[in-house]
Formats: C-alpha cells, sequence, structure tokens
C-alpha cells in the first residue's frame, strides 16, 4: 500500500488494565512490577491521577496520597511495559518465529525465496524450492520439493513423456512409468523434471579364427551406465534415443545414447593365429578378450574398457592356449576363458535383471538387449535404454 510521510510501523503494543478494589487506605500491590510513577497512568472515578503528586510507584508497590474507597472506581494502565507485541505485515517478511498457529491460512501468495542448496540437516516435512539451473539432490531447476525423512521428492515440474514401450509398477509404495527402448526412437517429453535412467550399448562380437582354427578371444560387454535423479538435458518436445546394435564376429558394438549420456559398444575379442601370435582384443565399454596365439609374443592381451562404464577383456592363455574372455560392466574376467561379470538392475519391472555381461567360453551369442559381448565367432547382444520416474 502506498503511503504520504512516515511509512507505518510494523509493529503495535497491547498495553494492560488492572481493576482494584479499594481498601480505604493508600497502599496497593500492583500485578507487575514498573521503575517509577509515570510508568502507569492511575484513574479514581474515571479521573486521571498526577504522577508523583497524587501517588508514587515503584516495583509492585502503589502508594497513593489520599485514601481510596471500595466504592470508588479504581483502576491502573500500564504504559511503561507492553504485555504483548503483535507483528502487522506491512512489506515485512513473516518469519518462522512471527508463526504460531499449527495451521496458516493464506488468502492470496506465499513468496517461497529459493535457494540453489537444500537444507544440510533437513526434518521430515521441510519445504524447499531449489532456484538453481541444474538439478540438485535430485530435483529439477525451479522446483518445489518436501523431504521425506530420507531424501527430498519434487511436487512441483515433475517429469512425464511418451515413447517406447510404456508400463508400470509399484515398489516401496512408489508407483513408477517405465519406458523401455528395445531400438533406436524417439521420447517425447511433455513436462521437464528428474528421472531415474539405464544405457546400455550393444555388446562386442567374439573373435575371428585364425591359422589351424585358433580361436579368438570374447566381446566385451556393452558400456553400462545408469543414472539416479538426473535429467540428461533432455529437451521439452521429441528426443532421439539410440540403442545400439551388437556388434558381428570380430565387431565392436555399437554405442546407445540419451540426451547427453552415451554408452560406448562393447569391443570385439581378438582374432586367433597358428602359428602366428593371438591379437588383442579391442577396446570399448567394456574390452574384448585377447585371441589365441602360438609364436612370440604368443597369446593376445585384453583389450581396455572404459572407465565407468565396463573393465578390461582378459588376455589370452598358453599351455593350455585358451582365448580371453570379455570385459563385464562390474569387473575384469578370470584366467580360463570365462567372460566378466554383469550388473545387477531392476529398473524395468522392480524384478532383477543382469544385463552387460563378457562373452565367455560358453556364453554364445549375446542375449538381445542385455548388452552381452559374444562368444567367439558369435555376435554381441544389442542394448537397451529404460527411462523410469514416479508418478
Amino acid at each position: 500500500m502506498s503511503t504520504l510521510g512516515q511509512k507505518p510501523a510494523t509493529t503495535h503494543v497491547s498495553t494492560e488494565k488492572q481493576s482494584i478494589t479499594g481498601n480505604g487506605g493508600t497502599s496497593y500491590t500492583l500485578q507487575q512490577s514498573v521503575s517509577q510513577a509515570s510508568d502507569i497512568e492511575v484513574f479514581v472515578n474515571n479521573t486521571r491521577q498526577e504522577p508523583t503528586v497524587a501517588y508514587t510507584a515503584s516495583g509492585t508497590t502503589l502508594t497513593m496520597t489520599g485514601a481510596v474507597n471500595s466504592s470508588d472506581s479504581f483502576y491502573v494502565i500500564f504504559q511503561g511495559k507492553a504485555i504483548q507485541t503483535a507483528g502487522l505485515p506491512v512489506d515485512a517478511a513473516i518469519t518462522a518465529s512471527a508463526i504460531t498457529a499449527s495451521t496458516m491460512t493464506v488468502s492470496q501468495k506465499l513468496n517461497i525465496v529459493g535457494t540453489t542448496t537444500p537444507l544440510s540437516s533437513p526434518s521430515a516435512g521441510d519445504l524447499w524450492f531449489n532456484s538453481s539451473t541444474s538439478v540438485v539432490s535430485g530435483i529439477a531447476p525451479n522446483a518445489m520439493a518436501v523431504y521425506n525423512g530420507t531424501s527430498w521428492n519434487q511436487m512441483s515440474n515433475k517429469f512425464s513423456g511418451t515413447g517406447g514401450t510404456e508400463t508400470t509398477y509399484t515398489s516401496g509404495g512408489i508407483t513408477y512409468k517405465v519406458h523401455t527402448f528395445l531400438s533406436s526412437s524417439t521420447f517425447t517429453v511433455n513436462s521437464l523434471g528428474s528421472f531415474d535412467s539405464l544405457i546400455i550399448a550393444g555388446g562386442g562380437g567374439g573373435g575371428a579364427s585364425g591359422g589351424s582354427g585358433w580361436q579368438g578371444g570374447h566381446g566385451g560387454a556393452g558400456g553400462y551406465i545408469t543414472t539416479s535423479g538426473f535429467s540428461l538435458n533432455l529437451a521439452l518436445g521429441s528426443n532421439t534415443v539410440t540403442v545400439g546394435a551388437g556388434g558381428a564376429s570380430a565387431n565392436n558394438g555399437t554405442n546407445s545414447v540419451l540426451g547427453n549420456q552415451t554408452a560406448i559398444g562393447g569391443g570385439h575379442g581378438g582374432q586367433g593365429d597358428y602359428p602366428g601370435s593371438g591379437n588383442p582384443g579391442n577396446a570399448g565399454g567394456s574390452g574384448g578378450g585377447g585371441g589365441q596365439g602360438y609364436n612370440s609374443p604368443g597369446p593376445g592381451a585384453g583389450g581396455a574398457g572404459t572407465a565407468g562404464q565396463g573393465f578390461a577383456g582378459a588376455a589370452a592363455t598358453s599351455a593350455p592356449y585358451v582365448p580371453g574372455g570379455g570385459g563385464g560392466s562390474s569387473g575384469t574376467p578370470s584366467t580360463g576363458g570365462g567372460g566378466g561379470p554383469g550388473t545387477s538392475n531392476s529398473i524395468r519391472t522392480g524384478s532383477a535383471v543382469t544385463y552387460a555381461e563378457g562373452g565367455g567360453a560358453t556364453t554364445g551369442a549375446g542375449g538381445a538387449n542385455t548388452g552381452t559381448g559374444g562368444q567367439n565367432l558369435t555376435a554381441g547382444g544389442s542394448g537397451i535404454v529404460i527411462i523410469r520416474y514416479a508418478i
């Protein structure tokens, strides 16, 4: 509200009245302490008495100059000490200390000033507006969140979209919507926010055989990426989702892409040879295994994996001559031709599925949409992209 002159005060003071029954004497007890006579107004028969002349006051003792009878109207107004101070919201923020009622009704609007970081020690029921331009603690930019006692839950600007195979399931009391992409397609974002994702590239193909049929190494798993509570820079509207194909024998798998995340295709196994040396496995999301070899330098080395997505393949061995296993998303394979371990994930249905295993001596071709590496001479498995969010 606009004003002329001095701006109105933002507080007002409520004083208190004490009614006293005259006792025919001059000495009375006040209900609260004062320091001097001018701290109170004394009225006898509704006539104000003059301080220090008609009365004196100190502490809780009031001394009248003349006697006051019981038939007289006799009361005191306390001037010097406020009984209650009430805030008036004149361009002033309402702080927590000003709210004493268990329920507050806002008839117009409530302006919550956001911060770029949440409370350091929140309690269940605390509210926070993320004013950052990026996702923080799983909360989208410019979104409201409530703390559930364990984590922040987004209340506004919730993520939603269409595309892929759409399913729902409930886990831990939360209902999730899932978009599964088994091949490349388009995902349409209807409302921005954060979500969980699983992005797996195509597995690498097994290595080719060389002279005398000496075996190639096994294929490495496709790169494995999982995210939780991130937007991945998806935009409103159409977004391309790329699902990588498994590599044919002696070929790497191809990449899978969602937003700003790219899972790298698995490395293929190295070619075997006799009487020559084995070829090394190729680098990839997880590296391919080395091929069998006889003459110096002999067995092929394992290919390197991609940090954060997979592990290196194993080298082939001599005496016995065994091709190397492909690296997996959770580890490097042991010697003996077995593949590296994959990773269990339940994002798609709530039930655990193992993805991105390295190719090994008994695995055969990689399974479709698992990102598994292929056994030697076989293809790797295709990748998969999954998006999940609470509804």
